[in-house]
């Protein structure tokens, strides 16, 4: 909105933007594997309490305390900011729908950097409508490119990201870095690095 604002020179607070800071909030986010866990060390670094979920109990840096996935609705339900970074498998499809979402906060915010099936669309448009929650931030979807006839691309509190999450600058030298790894590790027999399955 401040964006928009500027060629248009208006110098204005939006009555509906309230303004919070993350220090002090609660993250789940859910997949604690390489990804997750980058997510909740910067969450950590801006002083947010990280709670998170995985398939094993072991403790991670920086995640105050570990949910298992049956557990999922309990370790959503107190957080303002519920972050999904697993893969897609079979046990993660349609892992959060509309359970999932009645069990979070009306001020909660949905992240969804993992894979658009990991969230069932429809059950979370339904809920942006209905305003079970507040918001979501999602990079990924169902269908992608997402239609054009989506109702996501109107709600004002959802931001739409065409799946570019990971698109950084040092992108190309970690997947690179990671295949030569992982070229080394086959030779050796070792277990790969980064695997999913």
């Amino acid at each position: 909105v401040y964006r928009d604002n500027e060629p248009k020179r208006k110098w204005r607070y939006p009555d509906w933007d309230e303004t919070f800071t993350l220090a002090g909030e609660t993250v789940c986010v859910v997949g604690l594997g390489t990804l997750g866990q980058g997510v909740a060390a910067r969450a950590d670094g801006v002083g947010m309490d990280v709670v998170g979920v995985r398939r094993t109990p072991t403790p991670v840096p920086s995640v105050r305390q570990i949910y298992t996935p049956d557990a999922l609705s309990d370790a959503i339900a107190d957080a303002r900011f519920v972050v999904l970074t697993p893969p897609l498998t079979d046990r993660t499809r349609g892992l959060v729908g509309s359970e999932e979402l009645d069990a979070m906060r009306e001020d909660a915010y949905l992240v969804n950097v993992a894979r658009g099936p990991v969230v069932d669309q429809a059950s979370l448009i339904g809920a942006l409508e209905a305003g079970g929650i507040a918001g979501a931030a999602l990079d990924v979807f169902e269908e992608e490119p997402l239609p054009d006839d989506s109702p996501l691309w109107e709600m004002e509190n959802v931001i739409v990201t065409p799946h570019a999450a990971g698109a950084t600058r040092a992108y190309g030298e970690r997947v690179a870095a990671l295949v030569e790894e992982n070229t080394k590790r086959i030779r050796t027999d070792d277990a790969l690095a980064n695997q999913i399955v």
